[in-house]
C-alpha cells in the first residue's frame, strides 16, 4: 500500500490551518440552521416554549398569505429559499 507523500507534521499542520474556518462556519452557519429546524418544532411566546411538533407547518399549509408567496416564489428564475421573502413582499404589494 502507498504511503501518503505527507509527512505527520504536514498533516497536522493543514488541519490547524483549515480548523478556524471549520470552526466559524460551525458557528455562523451550523448552529443557526439546526436551532431553527429544532425551534420551528417549538410554540409559546417570550421564554415560555412547549414542543409542539408540526403545529408550525399545519399553521403554515393553511395562511393563505404564505401560501400565495410560495406562488410567487415559484416563477421560474426566481425560486429558491433565498427569494422567499421578496415573494412575500410583492404578495403584499399586490393586494
Amino acid at each position: 500500500m502507498a504511503q501518503s507523500a505527507l509527512t505527520r507534521s504536514e498533516r497536522i499542520n493543514g488541519w490547524l490551518f483549515v480548523m478556524p474556518a471549520l470552526v466559524l462556519l460551525g458557528i455562523f452557519m451550523v448552529y443557526p440552521i439546526l436551532w431553527s429546524l429544532w425551534m420551528s418544532f417549538r410554540v409559546g411566546r417570550g421564554m415560555n416554549f412547549s414542543f409542539g411538533g408540526f403545529a408550525n407547518i399545519m399553521r403554515l399549509t393553511q395562511d393563505p398569505v404564505f401560501l400565495r408567496a410560495q406562488q410567487y416564489d415559484a416563477v421560474p428564475g426566481h425560486a429558491g429559499a433565498d427569494h422567499a421573502g421578496a415573494g412575500v413582499v410583492f404578495c403584499q404589494c399586490a393586494q
